[in-house]
């Protein structure tokens, strides 16, 4: 796991890099070997672990072990780059690892028979949707009638180097551009106004949908393709002298496909 932000304390541009250790349970076709292929080195504080296969120890900013609930892992990762983008501050959060590493239960969550997210399972992006209109109505309580929040969500997929939108079935691949001001852009992206948390996970369910996955012998349904999310986040407060202060930030969490 990967989340990038910058902090609203004024200090410079932070990448954190955590490591989630998935637990052996069965998830594909080609679990019959239990076999760990790394330790924690001391305790899980020291955020060090060693591969068994050879002496290499690898640390990381923060550690997550196999006992971890998907509340933790939120808690550790998600919720302070989601405070900090109702701050006006762009936010990342993506998933990297092999196939069947756990990176879609991770981002989305663990499904039912129905293909629904479980509650308790629920990922980081369901979670991170709750937390960010928890926030909002948190700021608009205080400051009242001279706030206002306006959200949007757009889907995008990235397959063989070409970016799709997941909400435009129709076509057939986006043009990536370069704005001086705004920096790179997908062109003609769908942008869905949303309100509330329930809204933006049926716009992700939606795009869903719409992503292509594939049997591998580690997952049975494997992502075969870089999945963007992107919650555009617009404030506009009045001073009380006819002054608007207006900020712009951007939330992008993301499940990359299977790094083999």
């Amino acid at each position: 796991l990967f989340s990038s932000l910058r902090m609203s304390n004024g200090s410079e541009e932070n990448i954190k890099v955590v490591l989630r250790i998935r637990p052996s349970i069965s998830s594909g076709t080609n679990d019959d070997d239990p076999t760990k292929c790394l330790h924690i080195v001391g305790d899980a504080t020291n955020n060090t672990v060693e591969l068994d296969s050879h002496n290499s120890s690898f640390g990381f900013d923060h550690l997550i072990t196999e006992e971890a609930t998907q509340s933790e892992v939120f808690g550790a990762v998600g919720k302070v780059v989601i405070e900090n983008c109702i701050d006006g501050y762009n936010g990342t959060i993506f998933a990297y690892g092999q196939t069947g590493s756990g990176k879609t239960y991770t981002m989305i969550g663990g499904r039912d028979e129905n293909d629904a997210i479980v509650e308790e399972q629920r990922g980081i992006v369901p979670r991170g949707m709750d937390y960010l209109y928890s926030l909002i109505e948190r700021e608009s309580a205080k400051r009242g009638s001279s706030i206002r929040f306006d959200c949007t969500c757009a889907f995008i997929e990235i397959y063989n180097e070409r970016v799709y939108d997941l909400l435009d079935t129709v076509s057939s691949g986006k043009n990536l551009r370069e704005d001086v001001k705004t920096g790179a852009y997908v062109e003609d992206l769908i942008e869905v106004p949303v309100s509330n948390p329930m809204q933006a996970m049926q716009i992700l369910e939606k795009g869903n949908k719409n992503r292509r996955v594939a049997e591998t012998s580690m997952n049975r349904e494997s992502s075969r393709s870089h999945a963007i999310f992107t919650m555009s986040i617009r404030s506009i407060e009045e001073n009380g002298s006819g002054i608007s202060n207006v900020k712009v930030s951007r939330l992008h969490l993301i499940d990359l496909a299977g790094s083999e």
